[in-house]
């Protein structure tokens, strides 16, 4: 397999009633026009998963696919895209996992892996270059997904073998949680949407890929090209993310009293600093890359933690980035990071995605906290903030769909409808997926414009970047010598053109997270660019250095064709309108492009961050004027026919009704 090329060119086809598999030739032209990776997966889904089919039944799909810079040279590119109809939202579902899976599927030579129908029994697929079979896998059933990866690698060669790469489902895939996640290999997830009550629907336990042997022979062109890229990464700041994964977000948290703190009530934790996560950092330990990294990874910002003391003592998994995974538990009104990182091993292990996870588990602590639940309606537990023991049981009996896990197992705003009693107004979630991260009112606008506008529910594809929040002051003014320095240092190394860092920052340049100036623009082009990213299989950390300038030269390198940054984002802009398109058609408008209530109509209500509450009238006009630049009509959300004309999805838009047929 030359991956050289760019694609592998083959789809399998897996047909899981039946049997069947089956290879097609990968269409170069749809690949051109919509890349690969997440844009691919969508043009599939768009085309064969439409409003009739419900995402829990067997007729959904489920597809595995690695962009055209997977499994070459080019910096941070292994991420593995799952895509199918989302088992919580009901609109276009997509995850992404770090890893090596992506890689292991390109070299055996294919770009993709789309399952179809529904076993009568629990199956894995194996590819083994030019082995491809369904493995019976019903003594796997029932084990947890780091146990899986585990015996699929001792049964297909040795349980320390990590070339054979598996992602697997728990018991919560298998009992049909619709946040159930997919776990890579035990340290990596593909967490948001519910893919993996998808495949538990499908009774496929997993997917297993061992990494071909065959040496990838990269030409010189390519090899310069990533070069290049590769010495824009290593910057000071990525070096800060290698040691310490996205500590430094945290940080920004405890600045601006943006924690979700007990489920967003408060945006200030009383009893975690971030000096206690850096004394929490004593329980990092050297793991190789290959264990617990990403592919060609110069940033490696996973690690693995072995926690020596304490009632979680000898606990060992992956770090993950830090921030996403303490934050996330805070909203259950966890202030402990031994405990968070014990949830998320948990989460890992039962395959529940630990964003929603944390959400449904704080939603319900409110309403007992509020007198809606009580100890009766639970189970007879005391659903106290910050309880250990209490969140434990809780993660089970979700993943298991016992008792009242049963109901928090439908989602936070399917569970709201179960329980009644006005409780709709405390379900912290956009599209009906628990909320990712801080609190709006007071955290950085584009991250949090990018979570109400992002068509899954969340900033993750669009907006989660640090390129309107600068540094600590006091770190602005000794190391920059003032804010508009500071400013135009950044601003000029952003590989964005001249005119629109202009809309964007101003002249001069200002870096500030606290208005919306600039911030629609900013969504609609990190949005286009994140579609480009995810499309590649690339990550999207270093996005601040990269832009379309060198994936347009690596991407051209690395298939021959020669493709121009604007071409890049114009790619970009069709994958993000057709995702769009996706949940417009399933009945997702401007309503749904907005925060929960909570956020516009409740201040803040202690710390540096008291009395902060959203403007409605001015988020509401900077939403108008992104749907402008977007070329989106204003009343409706929706893409226009002059739109999807330019972008060449006027077929995809008769499907949505937007255009005549």
């Amino acid at each position: 397999m030359n991956v050289a090329t760019g694609y592998a060119g083959k789809i399998l086809n897996v047909n899981l009633s039946s049997g069947k598999i089956a290879m097609q030739p990968l269409d170069m032209a749809m690949a051109r026009k919509f890349l690969g990776g997440m844009g691919l997966a969508t043009k599939i889904m768009y085309d064969e998963i439409g409003p009739t089919i419900d995402s829990m039944s067997s007729d959904n799909i489920v597809i595995f696919s690695a962009g055209p810079l997977a499994g070459t040279s080019a910096p941070s590119a292994g991420r593995t895209e799952v895509t199918t109809k989302s088992a919580l939202t009901g609109t276009l579902g997509t995850g992404n996992a770090g890893g090596y899976w992506a890689p292991a599927l390109k070299s055996t030579g294919y770009d993709a892996v789309i399952f179809r129908g529904r076993s009568t029994k629990p199956v894995y697929l194996y590819i083994d270059n030019q082995r491809v079979e369904l493995v019976d896998a019903s003594a796997l059933w029932g084990k947890d997904a780091c146990e899986t990866a585990a015996l699929i690698r001792e049964s297909q060669s040795a349980a320390t073998d990590f070339k054979v790469r598996v992602a697997s489902i728990g018991p919560a895939g298998e009992n049909l949680v619709r946040f159930a996640s997919l776990t890579f290999d035990c340290f990596h997830a593909a967490g948001r949407c519910g893919a993996g009550a998808v495949m538990g629907v499908k009774k496929l336990k997993a997917v297993a890929v061992r990494l071909s042997d065959k040496s990838v022979a990269d030409s010189k062109k390519i090899l310069d090209a990533n070069r290049e890229a590769l010495s824009r990464v290593m910057t000071e700041r990525t070096r800060a993310r290698s040691r310490s994964g996205s500590l430094f977000a945290f940080a920004e948290s405890e600045l601006d009293g943006s924690f979700p703190y007990k489920n967003y009530q408060y945006g200030c934790l009383p009893n975690l600093t971030t000096k206690d996560i850096e004394k929490a950092l004593r329980h990092l330990v050297h793991a190789p890359a290959e264990v617990v990294g990403c592919y060609v990874c110069p940033i490696q910002c996973k690690h693995m933690v072995e926690v020596k003391s304490g009632r979680y003592a000898g606990l060992k998994m992956s770090s993950g980035t830090f921030n996403n995974t303490i934050v996330s538990w805070t909203k259950a009104g966890v202030e402990t990071v031994e405990s968070a990182w014990k949830f998320k091993d948990v989460c890992q292990r039962l395959g529940l995605d630990q964003g929603s996870a944390s959400g449904v588990i704080a939603f319900a602590m409110e309403l007992y906290q509020k007198g809606l639940l009580k100890s009766s309606d639970v189970d007879g537990l005391h659903l106290d903030w910050g309880d250990d023991d209490v969140i434990l049981e809780m993660l089970t009996r979700i993943a298991y769909r016992k008792g009242f896990g049963n109901t928090l197992a439908e989602g936070s705003a399917r569970a709201s409808k179960i329980i009644g009693r006005n409780t709709e107004q405390y379900v912290m979630a956009v599209k009906g997926m628990e909320l990712l991260g801080g609190d709006a009112r007071s955290g950085a606008k584009l991250w949090y414009f990018g979570q109400a506008t992002g068509p899954r529910g969340d900033y993750v594809r669009s907006t989660h970047i640090h390129v309107d929040i600068p540094p600590a002051p006091e770190i602005v003014e000794k190391k920059f010598g003032g804010i508009y320095e500071f400013s135009k240092q950044f601003v000029d190394r952003l590989d964005i053109p001249e005119d629109l860092k202009q809309e964007m920052y101003g002249n001069p340049p200002l870096v500030d997270k606290d208005t919306y100036r600039g911030k629609p623009l900013m969504t609609k082009w990190f949005g286009d660019l994140f579609s480009v990213i995810n499309s590649l299989s690339a990550c999207i950390f270093p996005a601040i250095d990269l832009g379309p300038t060198y994936y347009s030269k690596m991407l051209s390198a690395c298939t021959g064709w020669e493709i121009s940054p604007q071409e890049l984002m114009l790619a970009g802009e069709r994958v993000f309108n057709l995702t769009k398109l996706y949940g417009v058609r399933e009945g997702f408008g401007r309503k749904e492009d907005h925060h929960p209530r909570r956020f516009y109509e409740e201040p803040l209500p202690n710390g540096i961050s008291k009395g902060r509450v959203l403007s409605l009238q001015e988020f509401d006009a900077a939403l108008d004027q992104y749907y402008e630049i977007r070329g989106w009509d204003k009343k409706t959300g929706n893409p226009t026919a002059k739109k999807l004309i330019e972008l060449d999805l006027a077929n995809e838009g008769r499907a949505a009704g937007i255009l005549a047929i």
